[in-house]
């Protein structure tokens, strides 16, 4: 399910947004997402897909974290499962943001105020993602602080799951408060974050479940 979520992750932020956000012209994003709207809805898609596989994994990592302390295992779920909620409700605004181009009952529109309708949406997005990232703060923090007490997954893990949560936090003030720097802050956090998540996601695969719970007990 890691694994899912990262390939995912990757394809609708990468590729997705990649092909059709022309950074700095509203316009030529608002063309390219009447060109590619199959393409912005495969990966409106691979979102939803990746709240479902989400949901299994939380469920995951508390059967595997919950030996080593129950209370905190359970709290670290409530966040991931708030943040998973906040991230699908966010996924209503991708799909409006198709809607001033698709909509037959908004063809006699002028054609600026449905492209400044596009822009609103994917904003809007950005900003509900944000929020998603404050509520996953907390997650990694705990889940990293977990995965050290562990003595049984990688220590480094934790230590980057922990930075990973900082970074989710310091992102979203900054986006709400100087939004102009939230961009630069994400990329600073990403490597970490990427680099954490995909080391615990081989480790998984490298064990079987049933081993891997076994010894975190």
């Amino acid at each position: 399910m890691y694994l899912i979520t990262i390939v995912l992750g990757l394809f609708r932020e990468a590729y997705v947004k990649g092909q059709v956000i022309v950074p700095g012209d509203l316009a030529a994003t608002a063309a390219r997402l009447d060109e590619y709207e199959w393409l912005w809805r495969l990966g409106i898609a691979a979102e939803l897909a990746m709240t479902l596989s989400g949901v299994v994994l939380m469920w995951v990592l508390f059967l595997l974290l919950k030996p080593t302390d129950g209370r905190l295992a359970l709290l670290m779920v409530f966040f991931g499962l708030t943040a998973l909620a906040v991230e699908t409700a966010g996924a209503v605004l991708l799909v409006q943001a198709i809607l001033p181009g698709s909509a037959s009952y908004l063809a006699g529109v002028d054609p600026v105020i449905r492209q400044s309708m596009v822009g609103m949406a994917m904003r809007a997005h950005e900003y509900g993602f944000g929020i998603a990232l404050l509520m996953f703060g907390p997650f990694f923090l705990i889940a990293g602080t977990l995965i050290r007490r562990s003595r049984f997954f990688p220590t480094t893990v934790g230590v980057l799951y922990q930075i990973s949560g900082l970074g989710y936090l310091l992102h979203s003030f900054v986006l709400v408060l100087v939004p102009v720097f939230a961009g630069v802050v994400f990329m600073v956090v990403a490597l970490p974050i990427f680099v954490g998540e995909a080391t615990l996601c081989f480790w998984l695969l490298s064990r079987r479940f049933d081993d891997a719970a076994s010894s975190a007990a």
